[in-house]
């Protein structure tokens, strides 16, 4: 057998456990983890404390963090001029146009500028973007 095909049995004999051995896992992760059916995306949820190390609470684990995810987004991405973030409540002399939703009317899509809520949008999907692709580097 050749070694690399030990050492991915040696991973997925680790990983199939009902409760994972991290001190096993950490020295079989010292000299790297096998890219192949997803052991370094589950390796590194293990070793971080993503995970518990009971295979039995990972689904429902999984599924606490991706509702707890999705309720940040829902709260700290706001479409621009909503109300709720700051957007849309001019200079305090109450003179700011809103639409029938809320949502302020002062800010172009098209503006660059720095206090811009737009601008602001655009630059945190450019991050959200770079949290997705990484995410899904790592996901299993």
């Amino acid at each position: 057998m050749s070694i690399f095909k030990a050492r991915v049995k040696e991973f997925d004999d680790a990983l199939a456990q009902d409760v994972v051995d991290l001190k096993e896992l950490r020295r079989l992760t010292f000299n790297g983890v096998p890219d192949v059916q997803s052991f370094r995306a589950l390796s590194w949820k293990l070793l971080l404390g993503y995970l518990g190390p009971r295979r039995s609470s990972w689904t429902t684990t999984l599924a606490q963090k991706r509702a707890l995810y999705q309720q940040f987004i829902e709260e700290l991405v706001l479409p621009p001029g909503h109300s709720c973030n700051g957007a849309g409540e001019g200079d305090g002399d109450g003179d700011v146009a809103v639409d029938s939703r809320g949502v302020g009317l002062q800010d172009h899509p098209l503006s660059e500028g720095p206090e811009s809520a737009w601008n602001t949008l655009f630059n945190d999907n450019k991050f959200l973007l770079q949290i997705g692709k990484a995410a899904h580097r790592v996901s299993m």
